[in-house]
């Protein structure tokens, strides 16, 4: 790019190893600006030596003249060397952005900026690399238009020049008849000239004109701007100083820098450099250049490479003062438009917007034009005008007229005549666009209908196409009332003011709609022990009226909000890779007004001695094949196998207490083994899974030998579990879906075991992700064809060894009145997920001494009732199941002795304490519930942890308080507010 501000040459940052005098003479021309001379040399040397500082010196040049390609493998070379400047890392990621290799740009840029994190150049431009393609389709309403004005050299700083002419500055053959040239770019000096614009007003002919007068000077001239139609401000090279040299470094080194220039039409139409050579703030230590004046011709905006401001070359600020002749001290445009970089070529619209050019501030590559507007005291940020008017490489110098409906820009992009050339800019129109959705889906609605009202009335009327898409014609300086409707939806009306339209030429205005009725889910996925948010959790939604199964992801809260349809049922479930998934079922039958509903979804961490209870494996008695109706969840879990390959479990069968130990410990083994089995048959490798039989030396409560229990109470004990006894969680796949394994949690309430792997209450569904059980249970409904394979194996085998003692009801073919027979009943229990000590091996111990050691206090309330399954014809209406981890607080009117909501009947709570009255040591479970002290029968005290109607509660609130860090904690139980001592 020509006419850049200059700026000081880098000097050796160490004593070269390469030829001296050849060295010496290349950093000569280095230092004079001489780019263009010094590469060869540079080359040599380079050729001749490795030194870093030589092919940094090449780089730096290449860049510098633009060549691009030649100065990306230069830098290549540098950017690993340790002593090198990070700002090197920064150039290197320049010339890859302007040879559009966005991605490897990107991480230098990230480095340069993690070296200098003061700078924002680099976190800028890391930026625009990583939301590139945002840039790319910003696409600026225009088209761009190559013109014939264009040469092999550059032709830049386009200006108006009243209606019919553009003045531009070119690096043309010397119109005095001496070749001047300039060493940059070893060719010649800047001059201004003239080219005739047509009707349309662009330039149609080739033919330009240098502008006549004593302008055109030895050296620089341009790019520059008139006031009125007699004055014209612009860059020229200051004259080389003939006194002062020796005091001065930059006239020292033989430098000159910019200065701005003011000249006036005198009665021939020359134009002649006035006395006033030099404008107050103009300083021969800095270059003043690139003036863009205001409409009223009162206010100058220039870039210089002053002192004092963000680095590079800075926009500036100057009034032109009472006098006429003479300005005010500048002051810098701030932080929101200049950077460490290069601000330039300013031009100010009469409509007050400022365009101008910036390799600092986020972009395609090289230099990017942008637009800013005064607010009050300071400038906004400034926005990138994107495509077309932008490319990867150097675009700046962009001008309109005053209807903004054509202008010019000078490029250096792929396909151009020569270094820098005009470009046409050709404005593709204004219109009202945007889009109609849904305002809390955000969906797309498709026939909106949308009205364009002025004044009152309506202009025009369209339907919004299958994106929701809408887009009205319209006009500058305009009210407008856009009036949007759709099926299903309420009406909205939205003001719409168009003022003088800069960037874009589109102006935006997207509508979101609300439902007529509108059924809202809020739904929180959370680590069930900690209560923390998963911030990367998914959720799965399965609309079961529509068979459509969408997956979205929680936001930073885990939180996720959705709209529901009415009438359908919906399976909510939340995945989170290293957890047990946890799901829902919300249902919005029969609701007729705008409602909103909330989920919790309860995952479970993957993590050793994790113990996770089987609800669904069931046995006949004294048997220990697997029943077909059992195989759900041993598939579900050789999915969470698969899903992760570095997990080992163990597979553990209980008893209850009834019949001899021997006889329950190798039935239990038997049982675990046989589940083992089929997991390998599901393709688990063997080692690792390991089957274990406890049969009654594990008791979940105090039903031992000897006590009598319901056959509810016991069916507590009998129970398989997989214990988790490693896992990496480095080992995930990612070619298996995280299955769907909630093997604990009820979904549809006692009568309905959890979502997945399980029949609907409607008798099917076409979800993959919710398949039938394959079989009925052979105790009910009609018989069902005879297993097979393994299972038909295990049967037999089974029923070959049976004895017929053990886990016997009193009568084996009629449960006594009030308890329940060992057959599973089609009712399924809600999730249980118990962490348990390790267990107590078989020994000649006293009986009694093993379950106390397993005491588990649960009601001695037999038979209570458990509501009737929902008919298979109709879903239900399911409510949203209660949650024992954060049970809330008791009113105090509650805490009375006399309450009786817990003194009736049978509850339960969770003993923190024993012989302590000190509740202040356990504020830390505060948000658990309400801590109370208790006195027991012989008036010691204990403290223990809210009150629970249900021990499924009550056990799981032990388990988070466990998890905290009192592995004491144990679940306690009350008859009729009477404690179970």
């Amino acid at each position: 790019m020509s006419g850049a501000v200059a700026q000081n040459a880098t000097t050796p940052a160490a004593e070269s190893a390469v030829p001296k005098g050849k060295l010496k003479r290349a950093e000569q021309l280095f230092s004079q600006l001489a780019f263009t001379a010094a590469i060869p040399l540079y080359e040599e040397l380079a050729e001749q030596s490795d030194d870093p500082f030589v092919r940094m010196r090449l780089a730096d040049a290449y860049r510098l003249t633009d060549n691009f390609n030649a100065a990306e493998q230069w830098y290549a070379t540098l950017v690993s060397v340790d002593t090198i400047d990070p700002l090197y890392k920064y150039y290197y990621g320049q010339a890859l952005m302007a040879n559009e290799k966005y991605a490897q740009a990107r991480g230098w840029f990230e480095a340069f900026s993690k070296a200098r994190p003061d700078d924002p150049r680099g976190a800028n431009l890391a930026e625009a690399c990583r939301s590139i393609d945002a840039l790319v389709s910003q696409s600026f309403p225009a088209e761009i238009v190559t013109l014939p004005i264009n040469t092999a050299r550059s032709e830049l700083g386009p200006a108006y020049w009243g209606s019919d002419k553009l003045l531009f500055a070119a690096d043309r053959d010397t119109i005095l008849g001496v070749r001047r040239n300039n060493d940059w770019y070893d060719a010649p000096f800047l001059d201004f000239y003239s080219a005739a614009l047509d009707e349309e007003g662009m330039i149609a002919r080739a033919k330009a004109r240098p502008l006549r007068g004593k302008v055109n000077g030895p050296y620089h001239e341009g790019p520059g701007q008139l006031s009125g139609e007699n004055i014209l401000y612009y860059s020229s090279s200051q004259p080389k100083a003939t006194s002062g040299v020796d005091g001065n470094p930059t006239l020292r080194a033989g430098l000159t820098k910019l200065h701005i220039q003011k000249a006036k039409v005198d009665g021939s139409g020359r134009w002649m450099p006035t006395d006033e050579t030099a404008l107050p703030f103009n300083n021969p230590e800095y270059s003043c250049a690139h003036p863009a004046l205001s409409a009223d011709g009162l206010w100058m905006i220039f870039s210089s490479d002053k002192p004092g401001g963000f680095g590079g070359s800075d926009l500036y600020l100057s009034q032109l003062k009472a006098d006429g002749s003479s300005w005010s001290d500048p002051i810098n445009l701030g932080g929101n438009v200049n950077t460490p970089g290069d601000e330039m070529f300013p031009f100010w619209h009469e409509n007050g917007t400022l365009y101008f050019a910036s390799d600092g501030l986020p972009g395609l590559g090289g230099l990017d034009v942008f637009e800013t507007r005064q607010d009050n005291a300071s400038w906004q940020i400034p926005r990138n005008l994107g495509k077309p008017i932008n490319s990867s490489r150097d675009d700046f110098g962009l001008i309109f007229d005053e209807k903004l409906a054509r202008g010019f820009v000078v490029s250096n992009r792929f396909g151009g005549a020569g270094r820098d050339d005009l470009y046409g800019v050709v404005s593709t129109g204004i219109e009202l666009a945007g889009t109609v959705s849904n305002v809390f889906t955000g969906q797309k609605i498709s026939g909106a209908l949308l009205r364009l009202r002025q004044s009152g009335q309506e202009r025009e009327r369209i339907i919004s196409d299958a994106a929701g898409s809408y887009r009205f014609a319209v006009g500058t300086r305009r009210q407008y009332e856009l009036v949007v409707s759709a099926p299903g939806h309420i009406q909205k009306v939205v003001p719409v003011e168009i003022g003088d339209l800069s960037f874009p030429s589109s102006v935006q205005v997207d509508v979101a709609l609300e439902d007529t009725l509108l059924l809202k889910l809020v739904v929180q996925v959370v680590d069930k022990d900690s209560r923390a948010p998963l911030t990367d959790a998914r959720v799965m939604v399965y609309n079961k009226c529509t068979n459509v199964n969408t997956e979205v992801p929680a936001d930073e809260d885990g939180i996720l909000r959705i709209r529901l349809e009415p009438n359908c049922t919906f399976y909510v479930a939340g995945r989170k890779l290293g957890y047990l998934d946890d799901n829902e079922v919300v249902s919005t039958m029969g609701i007729t007004e705008s409602s909103e509903m909330a989920a919790v979804l309860e995952l479970i961490e993957i993590k050793e001695d994790l113990v996770i209870e089987l609800k669904n494996i069931y046995y006949d008695y004294g048997r220990y094949y697997i029943r077909e109706d059992a195989v759900g969840d041993l598939d579900n879990l050789a999915g969470l196998m698969e899903q992760y390959p570095s997990l080992k479990i163990e597979i553990s069968s209980h008893t209850d207490s009834r019949g001899s130990d021997e006889y329950n410990k190798g039935l239990s083994q038997k049982r675990a083994e046989t589940c083992v089995d089929y997991l390998v048959t599901k393709g688990i490798s063997a080692d690792r899974l390991v089957a274990r039989g406890y049969g009654e030396y594990v008791l979940r409560n105090d039903c031992a030998n000897g006590v009598e229990c319901s056959e509810e109470l016991h069916q507590v004990n009998r129970r398989t579990e997989f214990k988790v006894l490693s896992f990496d969680r480095v080992l995930y796949s990612d070619e298996v879906e995280n299955p769907a394994v909630n093997l604990y949690k009820n979904a549809f309430g006692d009568d309905q075991k959890y979502l997945a792997r399980t029949e609907l209450p409607d008798g099917g569904s076409s979800d993959p992700a919710i398949p039938l059980i394959v079989q009925k249970n052979p105790d009910e409904g009609d018989p069902a064809p005879g297993p097979s394979g393994l299972l038909a194996k295990q049967q037999e085998a089974s029923r070959a060894a049976a004895a017929g003692v053990g886990e016997k009801p009193s009568e084996p073919d009629k449960p006594a009145p009030g308890k329940r027979s060992e057959k599973p009943k089609q009712e399924r229990n809600k999730r249980t997920v118990v962490l348990e000590p390790d267990p107590i091996p078989p020994s000649n111990n006293n009986r009694q001494e093993r379950a106390d050691s397993n005491n588990r206090p649960a009601s001695r309330n037999e038979g209570r009732a458990k509501p009737a399954a929902p008919a298979a014809t109709t879903p239900p209406v399911v409510e949203q199941p209660e949650r024992p981890v954060q049970p809330a607080p008791i009113p105090a009117a509650e805490q009375d002795p006399d309450a009786p909501w817990y003194k009736t009947g049978v509850s339960y709570s969770v003993q923190l304490a024993y012989g302590s009255s000190n509740t202040a040591a356990f504020s830390a479970y505060s948000d658990l519930g309400t801590i109370y002290v208790e006195k027991k029968a012989n008036g010691v005290p204990v403290i223990v942890l809210g009150y629970f109607n249900k021990y499924s509660e009550a056990n799981s609130m032990q388990q988070v308080v466990r998890s905290r860090g009192i592995k004491d904690a144990f679940v306690i139980s009350y008859v009729d507010g009477k404690r179970l001592e």
